[in-house]
């Protein structure tokens, strides 16, 4: 009986996982759309400083406030200790 509790509840939790807080307007990429702002909270825009202005290098998921998951070649093609990132959501 415990272990159904606990699957129930388990079930319960997960059930909003993957779930956008905002609608989103489009339910796919298509042609570089924006995305509403808030729409997929876990993914982020990783940008580098090019003169005044940051550009987008790749997407990441975050996984906890202070961790991001990126491929490992965007921090390799744009030399990363050359340059300063800032972490878009």
């Amino acid at each position: 009986m415990m272990k159904v509790a606990l699957v129930l509840l388990f079930v319960t939790y997960a059930y909003g996982c993957g779930t956008p807080t905002y609608e989103p307007s489009v339910n796919r990429v298509v042609n570089g759309e924006d995305a509403r702002p808030y729409s997929w909270p876990w993914q982020i825009s990783l940008q580098y400083l090019s003169g005044s202005t940051y550009r987008h290098t790749c997407g990441g998921t975050l996984l906890a406030p202070n961790w991001v998951l990126i491929k490992d070649t965007a921090s390799v093609n744009h030399k990363a200790s050359l340059f300063c990132f800032n972490v878009m959501m």
